[in-house]
């Protein structure tokens, strides 16, 4: 498995666009990943999963974080939602050896979202935010994954940990 850095790179290198396909509600699953990975996307976002849920639950973390072991598995990032470093951290930990990279969700407007500090409400949140990535990173590291931005991206081990962001005045 690739790095998404690596991904970037290799695209820049060959002067050659990079196809990535967009977090989307209820449609970025496995079978969707691997139908626009068959058209030539280079990586994919997963739907938001919650991180709470995808640590305490096996089930959650097997029905919500779809990987096929057989056939194509474009290169995913997974997201996450999240307002814990502990439970970002936690559940990146349990997601990086299927993964390309994680990514925490910071534009979801849903008001169910923003009601439970997830998604664009972090907006308000930076230094909560900041403190997330600082953990999630720390915790892969930890745990032997290459975070370290350039001197990784030929590790094979190489794991991203990016925020998506909402840029608008309105959360919503």
């Amino acid at each position: 498995m690739r790095s998404p850095l690596k991904i970037f790179d290799t695209a820049r290198k060959n002067d050659k666009f990079l196809y990535a396909c967009a977090p989307m509600v209820r449609y970025s699953k496995l079978a969707f990943r691997q139908t626009v990975h068959h058209y030539g996307v280079d990586l994919c976002w997963t739907p938001m999963i919650l991180a709470k849920e995808f640590n305490r639950n096996t089930f959650a973390r097997d029905s919500d974080l779809t990987v096929s072991t057989k056939g194509i598995m474009p290169h995913t990032i997974l997201q996450f939602g999240a307002n814990s470093p502990l439970e970002l951290s936690r559940a990146s930990s349990l997601a990086a050896p299927w993964v390309s990279g994680v990514d925490l969700n910071c534009g979801c407007p849903q008001s169910w979202a923003c009601a439970e500090t997830l998604g664009a409400a972090l907006m308000n949140k930076r230094e909560l935010v900041r403190d997330m990535v600082v953990e999630t990173r720390g915790r892969l590291e930890q745990d032997g994954w290459g975070v370290g931005m350039e001197k990784d991206i030929d590790n094979p081990r190489g794991r991203s940990v990016s925020v998506k962001i909402r840029i608008h005045d309105d959360l919503r």
